[in-house]
């Protein structure tokens, strides 16, 4: 949507994770944020003079949104994101269980709390093929938004930089979490897309459909 618009794009796995290369048991909150200074880094190198916007989903937006409280960027468009990466890992694990327990016998099947303690213990869990840590678990119960963008603040006042923050509904599926367990249809987001990539125009002074 934003590449027909005329905005260049860059999405990328974070080390460890998807086709990045890297093991995701050796990664943490702080290496992952450390890839977005990285890439912003290289853009800012390719084109010193273009606006730089970054937008993350859920745990995206919390790496997005320390990368930009320690200065980088010109603006932030974060959806759904947490006020820490604790809350991003139980809702992730809980969506894994539900569907893993249909493949198991009745005495086998475990609640989320079930894991939630393993890893609390210290013990490390395998979900959707990455194996979590006990060590990240701690990790994410510190790893927060930054305190001006924390309710009731202004974050954009705060940094004087343009922040936008939109919160998703299950509407909003398969973006985020809401539907049912393999739900992935494709869906008209036009609804969703088109005021956040005017938003992000504007706020670059940019006009819509003359991005560069």
């Amino acid at each position: 949507h934003l590449s027909t618009r005329g905005f260049e794009v860059l999405r990328y796995d974070y080390r460890g994770v998807g086709e990045s290369t890297g093991s995701f048991e050796e990664m943490t909150f702080e290496s992952w944020t450390d890839d977005v200074h990285c890439l912003v880094a290289w853009l800012r190198k390719r084109e010193k003079r273009a606006p730089i916007v970054l937008h993350g989903l859920e745990l995206g937006g919390l790496l997005a949104a320390r990368a930009f409280h320690e200065g980088e960027a010109d603006a932030l468009l974060l959806w759904s994101t947490p006020t820490d990466a604790n809350k991003v890992l139980r809702s992730t694990l809980q969506h894994w269980i539900g569907p893993q327990q249909l493949l198991k016998r009745e005495g086998e099947r475990r609640l989320p709390s079930h894991y939630f303690r393993l890893l609390e213990a210290g013990s490390s869990v395998e979900v959707e093929g990455y194996e979590w840590s006990a060590e990240l678990w701690r990790q994410s119960l510190d790893f927060g938004l930054p305190a001006p963008m924390m309710p009731p603040n202004d974050p954009a006042k705060s940094y004087d930089r343009p922040v936008r923050m939109v919160p998703l509904g299950k509407n909003a599926a398969p973006l985020v979490y809401g539907a049912v367990p393999g739900y992935d249809e494709s869906k008209d987001f036009s609804w969703l897309f088109n005021p956040n990539s005017d938003w992000i125009a504007s706020s670059v002074r940019l006009p819509v459909g003359a991005a560069s």
